[in-house]
């Protein structure tokens, strides 16, 4: 009973979050160019093209080819849907948590022997919602937009971490292992360019402790995708591309606190910041004393599994410590592993205190709580990345709505020169998208700042002050829970801020509105 209340009252909790994301629209800024990655894979010269930039040479720019696949393929095979968009992209998420819940039973059922079976079933079932709970409402939502590609890099982690404990537990599944090792490791490879870090100990750890046959061969294709990352990467860090910036001490001593505050939570709460520290310490010293000890086989194997995660932790923390900026999203590939070590803690805590009975039960009645306070304190948080996105999106889909109305009927419509990124993509989804996937009639604006726009046209801008305004075009919506969750929050003193969550480029949904008037002289 206490297992389907668990899981029932995560569907619930889950359902706004997913709601709000089924009713997003497309982003103004990154969807509306995205959609024309199709186009590379529709033709066979464009194909050629991009494989021969990507793969072949070696110049400036990103790169992380897997953003243009994952793009094409899914506006190919999904269309003009955003709702199913969005809906997949959760699925990658759930997936991401299926991958690390099956490391985690792994590890589990290596020490099944240790304990009586009920106790084994109670500290296992614990330990697995302790990590669900803290995967889905870790405050970092990636998935609530459609083109930060942090999601998939975090996928790719928790399956290699995955393969690892499937390796472990079955090694007789020898060539499926090696499959499933090189297509996870190549899509880390080619899904963002921080993932890089990780390549180096995830060969190593392959290699030393996973792989236990033709283990030179094997590493062969690896490597060498591992020194064409790298080729690649320097090459356009040489050429001054997107995110070059000097690696100092102070840029790393920044982003270290700044990690550290993010992935353990100091900023949401100190209470559950408090129990990570705990768990953490506790884990540490556990599997410290656990390697001394003489162990059977299969528990041995299962301490690789927390290492296999424990490495990948360490090494994209590194690699974040090099971020020129502070971006949410940035650390989420951190969160499977850490959840990951931190289930296993609670998991072995439990079996720890199986003979301590007074002990024990203040352990479950702690956990218990920390888990209500993590939740409501959470679960504002991400639901605000959701209703940021839902906002956002809602006004500018009228806005869009808006401006073919009125060109449709004639009105000549001059597009903000202050706002260039998003008058660039206005003109793109006027120009090309909306006629290619509804057959308007195409409309190729002009871009001006507000000195130099007819007073006799139609100005649209996000700044009112430019403007007389004749229309003002904002999503309308209270969203009453999120505002009554965040008062209960922050009554208790639980949360703070949920715009501390916020990511980069996303704005509070009470600042969001364009203006459509008259030039003001």
């Amino acid at each position: 009973m206490g297992r389907i209340a668990f899981y029932s009252f995560l569907g619930l909790a889950l359902a706004l979050p997913v709601y709000y994301a089924w009713n997003t629209p497309f982003a103004l800024i990154d969807d509306y160019s995205d959609w024309q990655f199709q186009r590379v894979f529709l033709s066979l010269d464009a194909f050629q093209v991009w494989f021969t930039g990507n793969f072949a040479q070696f110049s400036g720019g990103r790169y992380r080819p897997y953003f243009d696949i994952s793009q094409g393929i899914s506006w190919i095979v999904l269309g003009p849907n955003p709702g199913i968009h969005h809906i997949v992209r959760i699925l990658v998420r759930v997936c991401t948590g299926l991958f690390i819940a099956s490391a985690y039973l792994q590890f589990c059922n290596s020490w099944r022997g240790s304990v009586p079976r009920a106790s084994f079933e109670v500290s296992r079932f614990q330990g697995l919602a302790g990590l669900l709970l803290l995967f889905i409402f870790f405050p970092n939502n990636p998935e609530a937009r459609l083109a930060p590609q942090e999601l998939h890099s975090g996928f790719f982690i928790s399956m290699l971490i995955w393969i690892a404990a499937r390796a472990l537990t079955r090694p007789q599944a020898f060539l499926s292992t090696v499959l499933l090792y090189y297509i996870a490791f190549f899509g880390l490879a080619i899904a963002k360019e921080v993932n890089f870090f990780v390549l180096p100990v995830c060969i190593l750890v392959f290699h030393l402790f996973i792989i236990k046959r033709h283990r030179l061969v094997l590493s062969v294709l690896p490597i060498l995708i591992f020194v064409h990352t790298l080729a690649k990467i320097t090459t356009a860090y040489k050429s001054g591309g997107y995110g070059s910036r000097p690696v100092n001490a102070e840029l790393i001593w920044n982003n270290v606190a700044w990690i550290i505050q993010n992935i353990l939570l100091i900023n949401l709460n100190w209470i559950v910041s408090i129990a990570f520290i705990a768990l953490l310490l506790f884990v540490l010293v556990d599997s410290f004393i656990q390697i001394r000890k003489p162990l059977a086989p299969e528990t041995r194997k299962s301490l690789l599994i927390l290492l296999t995660a424990t490495a990948f932790l360490g090494a994209f923390g590194v690699g974040i410590t090099t971020s020129w900026l502070q971006v949410l999203r940035y650390w989420y590939p951190m969160i499977p592993p850490i959840v990951l070590i931190l289930g296993i803690a609670l998991f072995r805590l439990n079996l720890f205190t199986l003979d301590r009975g007074s002990l024990n039960r203040l352990l479950r009645i702690a956990s218990v709580l920390v888990a209500i306070v993590f939740f409501l304190s959470a679960w504002p948080a991400v639901l605000y990345q959701y209703i940021v996105q839902h906002h956002s999106r809602n006004t500018e889909l009228m806005l869009i709505k808006r401006l073919q109305t009125r060109l449709d009927s004639g009105e000549t419509i001059q597009l903000d020169l202050n706002e260039s990124e998003y008058a660039d993509k206005l003109r793109t989804i006027l120009l090309d998208f909306n006629p290619y996937y509804y057959g308007t009639k195409p409309y190729s604006l002009d871009v001006l700042s507000p000195d130099k726009a007819s007073t006799s046209a139609l100005f649209v801008t996000r700044n009112a002050a430019s403007v007389i305004p004749t229309e003002e075009i904002e999503s309308k919506n209270s969203y009453a829970i999120f505002k009554r969750s965040l008062a209960f929050a922050r009554a208790f003193h639980l949360i703070r801020k949920p715009e501390t969550y916020l990511d980069h480029g996303a704005e509070p949904f009470w600042a969001y509105k364009w203006y459509i008037g008259k030039i003001k002289r």
